[in-house]
């Protein structure tokens, strides 16, 4: 797979989510199998019968309806689509499982945190469930940490050993912050590997849910 190496993240924030997705410019099939391109971005049914990835900076990726994972972007429409779309995306989810107030109470490596796990997972409601809220507002942050550390990690039920050891990133980074001023995270995320696919000339993206993990292209160690 093409990756984006040359890719400047704009933000730390964008620098440790893309760090633990991956960076691809062509098409590929996440750990479930599903369709997905740039940082992580599941492409859609109405993107593919649209034909083409919006990217929020008025450009578009055109989709190969053939074969979707031969979908091809640039550099600048992957960042676009990165920072643009999709992680502004994210981190509104993450703000709104958690609510204003505890939003406000995060350090921003808590906040990258918190984004990275919804960014995988698609909210933090679980965790909130599990008591994530409560222990931001009692500013219990040993607690808070091993919650993140303990959210989903599964993929159709099963233990995936790269979202647990993301999970394990995770927390450490909500608990322990940035190991300096480069912005690069305590625990550095292993060498990516292919997933498997199912089906990729079919592979239409799907819903985000609690259940299963999103990509394996920066959490598969």
């Amino acid at each position: 797979l093409e990756d984006a190496k040359g890719m400047n993240c704009s933000t730390p924030l964008a620098k440790y989510v893309a760090q633990e997705e991956g960076i691809k410019l062509k098409a590929y099939g996440d750990v479930g199998g599903k369709a997905t391109i740039g940082v992580g971005h599941l492409i859609t049914e109405n993107e593919i019968k649209q034909g083409f990835i919006d990217t929020g900076n008025g450009d578009k990726i055109m989709i190969n309806r053939e074969n979707i994972l031969d979908t091809v972007g640039t550099k600048e429409q992957i960042k676009d689509l990165f920072e643009k779309r999709d992680l502004p995306e994210h981190e509104a989810r993450a703000k709104k499982s958690l609510g204003d107030d505890a939003w406000k109470k995060l350090k921003d490596e808590q906040k990258a945190s918190i984004i990275s796990y919804v960014y995988n997972v698609g909210n933090a409601d679980g965790l909130v469930e599990r008591g994530l809220r409560d222990a931001i507002l009692s500013g219990d942050t040993d607690k808070a940490a091993k919650i993140v550390a303990n959210g989903v990690n599964t993929v159709d039920g099963v233990p995936h050993k790269g979202l647990v050891n993301r999970r394990k990133r995770e927390g450490e980074l909500f608990k322990n912050g940035f190991a300096d001023d480069t912005k690069v995270p305590a625990t550095k995320a292993p060498a990516a590997k292919t997933p498997t696919m199912q089906d990729p000339t079919t592979a239409t993206g799907r819903p985000k849910n609690t259940n299963v993990g999103r990509s394996a292209s920066k959490t598969v160690s």
